[in-house]
């Protein structure tokens, strides 16, 4: 199997796309390793944001998201829910309020430490025109070839890759046209297995996906996310996942939550006040 061979191209089109992200302040910074992860829960407090010359956005969110949720955000176009995962991954910073994981506050982490503790999917993942197993390889530039492999088999891909006429090396295409929309998702969720992060964001991201690949992404993900938090955009409701949690946005407020499960937090009656 060839391995890593277009990990130049790769890594060129990735400082190309820094580029064109915004330029943050790191802050202070703690002395964190790159390596180590930022474990615990999610908390948002009193989090508003509004673009420049608009009254869209978020104002006045309030939620304690712990380890091993699964959180359903349910809204409208235009509700706020892309705003809110774009405060989270930290593509914008909070106008007020915080955002702390893991005890520590969003603003006084690294944006790079910050980032790589979140995985975001979207409905149209971007892919290289390089092979299947380099898209998903680049998610970490320091994992062996077994760990690559073990996150094609958990995710549901490896079952891919055997239809296709060159197996791991199959190259995919610009954007990765030579694959459905599908096999698409079920590479980037191979990524998300093998970066390993600790909230995982869904943005809307199984709108298109037939009934059986929705059904193996679903299943390869609630196999695979232990402790780990799991935030889900949508228009409705999607009874496939075991929600803990459902927060209903309108106008970039909350306008109804939800308790479904049993949360440590949620039974001990610290809801969030909206």
């Amino acid at each position: 199997v060839q391995t890593y061979l277009g990990f130049e191209q790769i890594i060129g089109a990735v400082e190309r796309i820094k580029e064109i992200l915004p330029d943050f302040e790191k802050g202070p910074g703690l002395n964190f390793n790159k390596l180590e992860k930022l474990k615990g829960s999610l908390e948002i407090y009193n989090l508003s944001f509004t673009y420049n010359q608009s009254k869209a956005g978020v104002f006045d969110i309030n939620l304690y998201i712990n380890e091993g949720d699964v959180v359903g955000i349910i809204g409208p176009n235009g509700s706020g829910k892309s705003t809110l995962v774009d405060l989270l991954s930290r593509f914008y910073e909070p106008q007020q309020g915080h955002i702390i994981l893991g005890g520590h506050k969003s603003a006084e982490v690294d944006i790079e430490v910050w980032r790589g503790q979140f995985a975001v999917l979207t409905r149209e993942p971007y892919l290289f025109d390089v092979s299947v197993f380099d898209n998903v390889a680049l998610a970490s530039a320091n994992a062996s070839h077994d760990k690559v492999i073990e996150a094609f088999q958990n995710s549901g891909l490896q079952k891919v890759v055997e239809s296709l006429p060159q197996g791991y090396d199959t190259h995919v295409g610009e954007s990765g046209i030579l694959l459905s929309t599908g096999q698409r998702q079920l590479v980037a969720l191979a990524r998300i297995f093998l970066q390993n992060p600790s909230v995982v964001i869904l943005d809307e991201a199984l709108v298109s996906l037939d009934p059986d690949v929705h059904d193996t992404f679903v299943e390869a993900l609630k196999a695979w996310k232990e402790d780990r938090i799991v935030i889900i955009t949508s228009h409705k409701f999607d009874n496939t996942w075991p929600y803990t949690q459902l927060v209903h946005l309108q106008g970039g407020r909350v306008v109804k939550y939800d308790q479904l499960g049993s949360s440590e937090k949620l039974r001990s009656g610290k809801l969030p006040k909206n």
